[in-house]
């Protein structure tokens, strides 16, 4: 009973914290500008943008699976993972679900006997990749917005900083990529430090995940940097649609921090965090409503897009999952 209130408190702010953000924006944006620069995008750019995304959010996401899967030492085929994640995909459109993986796991579990510990550690190593990945690409931008601005008498400062974060980088490339005791341990030690009953399946997968060969991980990083960049990419395409001039070492720093700031739980599925933010960090290239309308056009491209196409899948995929739950019920009855 309590839970349950918690649990509506939490929807019930998080409502709120919605409406809030969408007046805020709303009331300081004329929304008929905003309309108006969302018409003049360039149809052939948008198509570009809309076949990047299904490419890499639907495509690539699955390869990562894939190889995920490979490394946990379970045999499932891409095209199945291809299934799974369109057929997963508009269980995004949910507000309390941000990610497909846990309805992956159930799948798996079910279709393919993988246990739901094991589907919930193959999305603490995705989600681990991509942050990395993330990490790295802000680290790019973050020197890339350096260099732009160095202040050449000031060389031996800036010299020092960028020496530092080289030697940081090194190091957790190393700790992450190449040496299996350093940057797993710290994660095994993270978070499996209490000994339980319920983590035992995890522990071992994550001894299995600590003898992965240096170029599993390569690729894992590789196909993760991939995804990540989608947003990127695709903000940059609708940015030149709009005739902005963005420099990329701006978009290599902010878009990061844009993407992780929508992550944090302030607003429902992050609706509006992520809009809101695009016209905070850019606004000295272009007016409010241009920084929204591209805001806006992201999302729909990057998030609902894959959402729509998956929903020719969803009936498939839910009718599989209920024909599994029949023919479980009637083995039980004989």
């Amino acid at each position: 009973m309590k839970k349950a209130l918690k649990n509506s408190l939490i929807l019930t702010l998080l409502i709120i914290s919605t409406v809030f953000i969408f007046y805020l924006i709303f009331t300081k944006i004329d929304l008929i500008k905003t309309i108006e620069s969302i018409k003049s995008v360039k149809f052939h750019y948008f198509i570009l943008c809309v076949l990047i995304s299904t490419f890499i959010n639907i495509f690539v996401y699955a390869k990562i699976r894939l190889i995920i899967w490979q490394c946990l030492k379970h045999i499932i085929s891409y095209k199945e993972l291809l299934f799974i994640r369109l057929g997963s995909m508009p269980f995004k459109a949910i507000p309390s679900m941000k990610t497909t993986d846990i309805v992956a796991a159930l799948y798996l579990n079910k279709f393919n006997n993988i246990p739901i510990a094991e589907g919930i550690l193959s999305n603490i190593i995705a989600s681990i990749f991509c942050l990395i990945s993330l990490l790295f690409i802000f680290m790019i931008g973050y020197l890339s917005h350096l260099l732009y601005h160095i202040d050449f008498s000031q060389f031996q400062h800036y010299f020092t900083i960028m020496f530092f974060i080289s030697i940081l980088l090194v190091i957790f490339l190393y700790s992450f990529l190449l040496n299996q005791n350093i940057g797993k341990n710290i994660l095994y030690n993270l978070f499996f430090r209490k000994e339980s009953k319920h983590l035992t399946i995890l522990q071992k997968q994550i001894e299995t995940w600590k003898e992965l060969p240096a170029s599993k991980n390569i690729l894992l990083i590789f196909y993760s940097l991939l995804f990540q960049l989608s947003e990127l990419i695709i903000f940059y395409i609708f940015s030149k649609s709009f005739g902005l001039n963005i420099p990329i070492s701006k978009i290599l720093l902010y878009v990061p921090l844009i993407i992780i700031i929508s992550q944090l739980p302030i607003s429902l599925s992050g609706l509006g965090i992520k809009e809101g933010s695009y016209v905070i960090f850019f606004f000295s290239f272009a007016t409010k409503e241009m920084l929204l309308a591209l805001g806006l056009l992201v999302f729909f491209v990057n998030q609902i897009v894959p959402i729509i196409i998956g929903v020719a899948f969803t009936f498939p995929f839910i009718n599989k999952l209920q024909i599994s739950e029949i023919r479980k019920y009637k083995h039980a009855k004989q």
